[in-house]
């Protein structure tokens, strides 16, 4: 039978296929005006969003950022410029959320793992800072902030140097990063052998970092830091030296301690004390409890070199930092008694005894200050008691 019948009408069946094809032509064309409006509407969102982001309004930014990407939820610059807003607002969890969506949907960006590397170490997350830094930079990025932070979390893990390696290096220099690791110091008696520090080190990449021209002083008090805790007190005692007036305030409480300890390490005492006394100032409540214990360093120092006075000097001082100290009290009223000043040496005995009753050495301190006791009686009696 004909489509069309004599009368020049179509079947109904014919009409229905028309009909139905029509349909479907004008719904595709309704969705895809539908999903181009909304696209358009996602990109005025987040518009909105990044300039409010690079006004340092977060929250704003937040607001735009997240109805946009729910528009357009496969889009991952949306998801990565939210991640940062979220950041920016110290939400760290929406932010590692949202890079960590942006790593699935695209497994070869590479900004998304260093942005969650960077959460990772505001997280104190260091080694998984590590992975994800280290997933950025072999996707491309190269930069010396990438460094930066990669020696900032080695080093909060305490791996300063890596594990001790030595390499032969034809005319290599110390303290250059030359054949892949970074040259500490030559082996003595091996002419090209360096004791070297691996790529995962803090010392191999705060010097990538510095090499790339990241040459900033909060770079230089990280390197100081990681030659401090190397044990390269000298080395690191010249580098604080050169940050004394260019750190911003919240750095110089710690930057004054690590310069003491590295003073310290050098055996210079006043170094030492006046560091530690520069910290106290800046931030008593953190330091302060460390004098007493500085102060005897300093007293076994000085009765090391024979130094009497100044033994007791320190041992007053920390004394006086630690009161309840009964091992304070004792040692320093055994230095009195032996510098001649026993009446003195007695009375810090007696306080020994009332912190310590039980102390080692209780029998020969009562002795001693009865017998002081005496002789203080007995000059009395005779007039000569001053």
């Amino acid at each position: 039978m004909s489509a069309v019948d004599q009368a020049g009408r179509c079947p109904p069946i014919a009409v229905t296929v028309v009909w139905s094809a029509v349909s479907v032509i004008m719904v595709g064309a309704l969705y895809r005006t539908a999903v181009a409006a909304e696209e358009v509407q996602a990109g005025q969102l987040y518009d909105l969003g990044r300039q409010a982001f690079q006004r340092g309004e977060f929250g704003e930014a937040i607001d735009h950022l997240e109805a946009a990407t729910r528009a357009d939820s496969g889009n991952s610059a949306y998801r990565l410029l939210l991640g940062r807003a979220y950041a920016g607002a110290d939400r760290l969890s929406d932010a590692r959320r949202c890079f960590r969506a942006v790593i699935r949907l695209e497994p070869d960006n590479p900004t998304a793992p260093y942005r969650l590397g960077e959460v990772y170490l505001r997280q104190k997350r260091y080694a998984l800072a590590i992975d994800a830094l280290d997933r950025a930079r072999r996707l491309g990025i190269e930069s010396p902030e990438l460094h930066y932070h990669l020696a900032t979390a080695y080093y909060k893990l305490q791996n300063c140097t890596g594990d001790f390696q030595t390499r032969v290096v034809i005319d290599g220099q110390a303290g250059r990063i030359e054949a892949g690791v970074f040259l500490i110091e030559p082996v003595a008696n091996e002419p090209m052998r360096f004791v070297v520090a691996p790529r995962d080190s803090a010392l191999y990449q705060v010097h990538k970092a510095l090499d790339g021209g990241l040459d900033e002083p909060e770079v230089r008090l990280l390197q100081a830091d990681i030659w401090l805790c190397a044990r390269r007190y000298s080395t690191a005692r010249d580098i604080y030296a050169t940050l004394q007036d260019s750190l911003p305030a919240k750095s110089r409480p710690a930057y004054e301690f690590s310069f003491a300890k590295a003073c310290r390490g050098m055996d210079d005492l006043d170094g030492y004390l006046q560091h530690l006394r520069r910290a106290v100032a800046l931030e008593p409540e953190t330091y302060r409890p460390l004098l007493g214990d500085a102060y005897r360093h300093a007293a076994e120092r000085c009765s090391s070199d024979g130094d009497l006075d100044d033994y007791i000097r320190y041992l007053r001082l920390a004394t006086d930092e630690t009161p309840v100290s009964p091992e304070l009290h004792y040692l320093l009223g055994n230095a009195l008694h032996e510098g001649g000043r026993k009446t003195e040496a007695s009375r810090h005995w007696r306080i020994t005894l009332e912190l310590q009753p039980d102390h080692g050495d209780r029998l020969r301190m009562l002795e001693l200050i009865r017998a002081i006791g005496s002789q203080a009686g007995d000059r009395k009696a005779g007039g000569t008691e001053r």
